[in-house]
C-alpha cells in the first residue's frame, strides 16, 4: 500500500500538468472535501427522481441476488477447493483493495496531494472514491446487523441459509461483503467520474473482481453476499461518481448575440446553477 501510495505522489510529479497551490492550506482542502460531501449527500434525497430508475433496477438486484443464494451451497466449494495454487498471489493484490481503511487512506493522501498540486481531476476522483466507500460501508453495515448471516467459516454444516436476524452483535456478518461493496464502490466512482474510460475501468473491475472472488475462496463469504455487495458498491460509485464530475466541472455558461428594446443587438450570457 505504501508503495501505491508513492506511486501516485511520483506521477503528480512527473506528469507536468500541475501547478502548485501557495495559498490553499490544509483547512481549505478539507473544506473542499466536507463540501462536496455534504451536497452529494444531500442528493439522495433532494432529487429523488434520480433514484426512480435505480430503484426499478433495484428489483433486478435483488433477483440476480436471489439467484445465486438458491446455488450458494453448490458454487461456493468449485470456487474455493478448484482455483489454483497461483491465486494466493492474486490474493495479497486483492485483498487490501477491499479493505476499508486501506483505500480510505490511499484515496485520503491521494486527495489531499492533489490538492496541493492543484490536480483538479485525481482530486475529484478522490473525493468520490472516498464519498462511495464510505456510503457503501455504512449501507452493507447496516444490512449486516439487520440479518446476521452466518459465514461459511463459521459452521460446520455448511449451510448458506442460516440468519440470526436484527441484533448489534459483532459475529455472522456475512451478507453482504463489505470488501467487495468498497471495491466496486472504488471502481464504479473512479471509472464513472473519468467518464468510463476503458483504461481506467477495465483494471479497476478486475481488481475488484478478483477482490470478491477471494472473499468466497478463503471461506469469508458466500457467493451471493459478493454478488449483493458488487452490486450495491457499483450503484453508489456510479451515482457519487456522476455527481461528484458535475461539482468539479466549470459551471456551463452560454454566450449568444439577442434583440435588445432599443433595435439594436447586445451580448447575452446566461449560465444554469444547480
Amino acid at each position: 500500500m505504501q508503495k501505491c501510495l508513492l506511486f501516485l505522489i511520483l506521477s503528480y510529479l512527473l506528469s507536468g500538468t500541475y501547478q502548485p497551490i501557495y495559498g490553499q492550506n490544509f483547512i481549505s482542502i478539507s473544506e473542499d472535501l466536507i463540501s462536496d460531501s455534504w451536497y452529494n449527500s444531500g442528493r439522495w434525497f433532494k432529487k429523488p427522481k434520480e433514484l426512480k430508475k435505480p430503484a426499478l433496477l433495484g428489483l433486478g438486484a435483488i433477483a440476480l441476488v436471489s439467484a445465486t443464494m438458491v446455488f450458494d451451497e453448490q458454487i461456493q466449494p468449485q470456487i474455493a477447493q478448484g482455483s489454483p495454487e497461483q491465486f494466493s498471489t492474486f490474493s495479497q493484490i486483492s485483498e487490501p483493495f477491499g479493505n476499508p481503511l486501506k483505500m480510505g487512506i490511499l484515496a485520503l493522501g491521494s486527495y489531499y496531494t492533489a490538492g496541493y498540486l492543484k490536480n483538479v481531476n485525481i482530486k475529484g476522483a478522490s473525493s468520490a472514491a472516498l464519498q462511495s466507500m464510505l456510503t457503501a460501508g455504512v449501507a452493507a453495515i447496516t444490512i449486516k446487523l439487520l440479518v446476521h448471516r452466518v459465514r461459511p467459516e463459521e459452521q460446520l454444516l455448511f449451510d448458506p441459509y442460516q440468519f440470526r436476524g436484527a441484533s448489534f452483535s459483532g459475529e455472522n456478518l456475512s451478507f453482504p461483503s463489505g470488501h467487495s461493496a468498497t471495491a466496486f464502490a472504488f471502481a464504479a466512482s473512479v471509472s464513472t467520474y473519468y467518464e468510463n474510460d476503458w483504461r481506467i475501468a477495465v483494471p479497476l473491475y478486475i481488481v475488484a473482481g478478483l477482490t470478491a472472488y477471494q472473499r468466497v475462496h478463503d471461506f469469508k463469504h458466500w457467493p451471493s453476499d459478493v454478488v449483493a455487495g458488487a452490486l450495491l458498491g457499483t450503484w453508489i460509485g456510479t451515482k457519487i461518481g456522476t455527481w461528484q464530475r458535475e461539482r468539479s466541472s466549470p459551471i456551463p455558461m452560454r454566450l449568444g448575440v439577442v434583440s435588445n428594446q432599443w433595435g439594436g443587438t447586445s451580448l447575452n450570457f446566461s449560465f444554469t446553477l444547480d
